[in-house]
Parts: C-alpha cells; sequence; structure tokens
C-alpha cells in the first residue's frame, strides 16, 4: 500500500466521525426547556406578548427587565442562524430548534451586546450562555431587558427576507407563539417525573416532609422535618412559586404551640424564610393554598384559621427584592373576618 492511500485513509477515518457527529446535532430534539433568563416575570403589561402598543400594531413577544450583562441562556438545544445588530433592536441571535414530532420553531433574543459567545451555525445545547444584555447604548436606546419570542416554524433567511419583528399587525401575532406559556408548559411537562407528591403528615405525626414520584417511589434525597421532632401535631403543606423562578417553593405550617410558616427551597431543602400570620397568642391549626391572584406568575400565599378558631383569611406576597413577607394588597381583601 502506497503512503498517499494510508495518508487518504487515516484522514477519512478522523473526518468521517466529525460529520456524522454534526449530522446528529442537527436533528437532536429539543425535548427539554429553559427559560432565558435567571429571573423570569413581568412588571408592567405592557411587557407581554400580544399587548397592543398602537393602534393595531400588537407585541410579538415577551420583555423582561435584568441588569445590563445579565446572561442569556438558550431555550434549548438548536443552531444558531443568525447574530446581527439592528435598529432599535441591539444585537439579535436567532436560533432554530427540532421539536420532538419535528416541527421547528425559530427563538429570538433581542436587545443583546455584540460581544456573543457564539457564531453563526454553531450548536448549542439548552442553559448555553448565547450572549449578554445590552445597555442603553447598545441596545437600540432601551431600558435594559430581554426581548424574547419564539416562531413558528423553520428559520427563514434573514437575507431574503426579514421576518422577526419585535412588533406586527393582528394577522402577524398568529405566526408566534406566547413564548412564556410555551416554555411554562414545556418544563412543567419535563419536571413531572422528578417528583409531584408531596407529602406531610397532620397529628400526631412529626412535620415530616417527603417527595414521590409519579410512580409513587420515593426520592431518597428528599427527606426532611420541617419543623421540631417534638411538634406531634402535624402540619399543613402546599406547593408555590412564590419568587416568580418558574420553581415551586414548599410552603409549610405548623400546628404546635405558637404557630408559624416556613419556604423551603424545593430543590435544596433550604429554608428561604419564616413568619407567623396571625399574631402570638393564635395556637390553632393554620390551612394553607398558593395561587397567582394577579395573573404576575407569582404565586400569593393564602392562609385561614383552623377548626374551632375565629374565621379569618389573609392573603400574602414574598416581595423578592427585599426577601420579606408582606400583607397582599393589590386592589384585593388582604384580611377578612
Amino acid at each position: 500500500m502506497s503512503k498517499t492511500k494510508i495518508i487518504f485513509i487515516t484522514l477519512a477515518l478522523i473526518i468521517t466521525p466529525t460529520l456524522i457527529s454534526a449530522n446528529q446535532l442537527a436533528i437532536i430534539p429539543a425535548n427539554n426547556f429553559t427559560y432565558p433568563l435567571d429571573s423570569w416575570h413581568f412588571d408592567i403589561a405592557d411587557q407581554k406578548f400580544g399587548f397592543e402598543r398602537a393602534p393595531g400594531i400588537f407585541h410579538l413577544g415577551d420583555d423582561v427587565a435584568a441588569p445590563k450583562n445579565s446572561p442569556i441562556y438558550s431555550i434549548a438545544t438548536g443552531q444558531v442562524k443568525h447574530i446581527g445588530i439592528h435598529t432599535n433592536f441591539g444585537t439579535v441571535v436567532l436560533i432554530e430548534h427540532t421539536l420532538p414530532n419535528h416541527n421547528k420553531i425559530v427563538s429570538l433574543y433581542g436587545h443583546l451586546k455584540n460581544n456573543v459567545p457564539v457564531v453563526k451555525g454553531q450548536f448549542v445545547n439548552k442553559g448555553q450562555t448565547i450572549g449578554y444584555l445590552g445597555d442603553f447604548q447598545e441596545n437600540g436606546g432601551w431600558s435594559e431587558h430581554l426581548h424574547f419570542g419564539i416562531r413558528k416554524g423553520p428559520y427563514i433567511n434573514v437575507n431574503k427576507q426579514w421576518v422577526y419583528w419585535g412588533l406586527g399587525t393582528q394577522d402577524k401575532i398568529a405566526e408566534w407563539y406566547n413564548p412564556t406559556n410555551f416554555l411554562k408548559k414545556k418544563i412543567k411537562y419535563q419536571t413531572f417525573d422528578q417528583g409531584k407528591i408531596i407529602t406531610a403528615p397532620n397529628a400526631p405525626g412529626r412535620a415530616h416532609i417527603r417527595l414521590f414520584k409519579k410512580n409513587k417511589k420515593a426520592i431518597k434525597t428528599f427527606d426532611f422535618f420541617a419543623f421540631s421532632k417534638k411538634n406531634r401535631k402535624g402540619c399543613q403543606i402546599t406547593l408555590g412559586d412564590i419568587d416568580s423562578n418558574q420553581q415551586d417553593e414548599i410552603i409549610v405550617s405548623s400546628n404546635f404551640k405558637k404557630p408559624k410558616i416556613k419556604i423551603f427551597n424545593k430543590k435544596t431543602q433550604n429554608l428561604i424564610t419564616k413568619f407567623r400570620p396571625f399574631s402570638k397568642k393564635y395556637k390553632g391549626q393554620i390551612n394553607l393554598a398558593a395561587t397567582d391572584l394577579d395573573s404576575d406568575n407569582q404565586d400569593e400565599i393564602i392562609v385561614t384559621t383552623g377548626p374551632n378558631q375565629f374565621p379569618k383569611l389573609k392573603i400574602f406576597q414574598y416581595n423578592i427584592s427585599q426577601k420579606t413577607i408582606e400583607l397582599w394588597n393589590n386592589g384585593a381583601i388582604e384580611q377578612w373576618n
């Protein structure tokens, strides 16, 4: 065998696996999703998808405020199709994703700095940093925020036609997904098997918190006491996303002596905060619920007195910036007697 043939065979063996790897990446389905920012919540209505910014002109994405230089993440596995600076949009990154049903979507990340750490044609993973938020001078003249959108269908070559607008007429809304609703459903589905059945005993049990998978098997790493083991009055428990980070927190109330509420991080089981919803004289049971009463993507905590007690209801909200619990007063009832 000649030296020329030996070199050719060697090169073939080296190059072929690389080509296969790239082809495989191109069709890896985007079946796991994350949010493009560490904190995902809205402050005002006109930041949301579908809001009418002007007569007949609608917002085609979601705007979420964050400090400049905040990292921006790819929502799922995909391929970077476009990076460019656009008037009033700053730097824009477009990523094409293939869904498990083989349909395609394109995620849009606008108002970024121009020093993005990815290049056109690059394959990226879920949660990989693909850019950073720009300031007023870099992002097209806006306050610091991310404009995030999800357009239906495969990538359309922007050199031939620009379809990735931030605003559009009524007929253009149908070409886009509501991005927050899209991600919320995807993330809720993918995390279901991580444990959705949480239990705690009532009297005469201790405040023993356990988490189970849907197949009824306990998660061994999730097992702790919310209150002292001396507490034989049990506890009440619920889940709620009190800090708008798209992850439920564990909310537990004691039924022992001077009852209080504790809130734990579901992932680490670390205590986030604790408080007494009623006066120190109250010694009854505390009933709990959590839900988003004002559609701001942050759950409020609803508390009522227990059996054989004077009926009372209070609603509380977690102050994200100050990390304190406050009475909820968003134009609604704070307390009912």
